[in-house]
């Protein structure tokens, strides 16, 4: 408890900043791999198949 105050008087730009740069950039991390896995997966999918017929 006296830490997590100490945390909130003395970094709290510090601590706020890291927070949101690690949550937003681990989701988007997160995001790119889903959406690499995804296309993967539809290109397996669609292999030889032509769109224009």
């Amino acid at each position: 408890m006296v830490a997590t105050n100490l945390e909130a008087v003395v970094l709290p730009m510090v601590l706020n900043f890291t927070e949101h740069v690690v949550g937003i950039g681990l989701a988007g991390l997160v995001f790119l791999f889903a959406a690499y896995d995804r296309r993967s997966e539809v290109a397996q999918d669609t292999e030889g198949v032509s769109i224009n017929d």
